[in-house]
């Protein structure tokens, strides 16, 4: 929105006001007889030139407005460390999106994009409390919206540790690893993952929202951890792992409260 009300505001020091009018008052000469067709396609010729020709004097100007506007369009919030803007960003290298400091490389100060649509809280209530960072109210795809701060590393933001189960793989190779939910404080994202997961390669993902629990069962189908989360459409149970056998047998028909939020495949491999 902010780069539009800059070419609009920019726009009457380049163009006649009355330019609209002339235009129309050319096209009832035409209807009328008293002027023709040739004539005035030659006369709105010369008016965009003239248009033309005042875009390239202040196209500096014009060029700055925008870059200007697409900075406030991106903008989340004010950067704890140096104080200037934090707006969303895209990687050359990953090409995905992130929150990044405008004083970089000075300040280096960067944060993930929470999954949804953002929009920054404006007045006190858009600076959390704990940490400095930008508070922002976001919109997921699916959902209600919610407000939080975007620094995954905030007190706000943290959840405690949970064992979900054992670890199934570890346990037919005579080994104890137990499967434990985390919230990472790089990244925001929660998973479940092995003790020994640099020997089994055992992990699942999770639902980015909603409050997790243990429900110290196991997934007849598959053996997986049966977890609870909720939320505010309620409580539901899923099977972690994303390639049970019980999701392969549903995808022909509705599911409800098996794990329909989480995405990604568990991996698992041997030693």
């Amino acid at each position: 929105m902010a780069v539009i009300d800059a070419l609009t505001s920019f726009a009457p020091r380049i163009t006649s006001p009355d330019m609209t009018a002339e235009l129309e008052a050319d096209m009832n000469r035409v209807a009328e007889g008293d002027d023709t067709q040739t004539a005035v396609v030659d006369h709105s010729r010369a008016l965009l030139a003239g248009i033309m020709d005042a875009l390239i004097d202040h196209k500096e100007d014009l060029g700055n407005a925008i870059a200007d506007a697409v900075t406030a369009d991106a903008k989340v919030g004010i950067c704890p460390v140096c104080g200037k803007d934090l707006v969303v960003k895209n990687s050359s290298k990953t090409r995905g999106s992130f929150i990044g400091c405008m004083g970089w490389p000075e300040c280096e100060v960067t944060y993930p994009v929470p999954q949804g649509k953002l929009e920054p809280i404006e007045g006190p209530g858009g600076v959390c409390p704990e940490c400095g960072a930008p508070r922002v109210k976001v919109q997921p795809f699916r959902g209600k919206a919610y407000e939080t701060c975007v620094n995954p590393g905030c007190p706000t933001n943290q959840e405690p540790d949970i064992k979900v189960g054992e670890c199934s793989l570890c346990a037919s190779q005579g080994r104890i690893g137990q499967l434990i939910a985390h919230k990472s404080e790089k990244s925001g994202k929660r998973f479940i993952r092995c003790t020994n997961y640099d020997i089994c390669g055992v992990s699942y993902p999770l639902p980015s929202r909603g409050k997790l629990s243990a429900t110290g069962e196991t997934c007849p189908e598959c053996g997986a951890p049966l977890v609870q989360t909720v939320t505010a459409r309620g409580p539901w149970k899923f099977c972690v792992n994303m390639d049970c056998p019980s999701k392969e047998k549903s995808k022909g028909g509705a599911r409800k409260g098996r794990g329909r939020s989480s995405k990604g495949t568990s991996r698992k491999k041997t030693s």
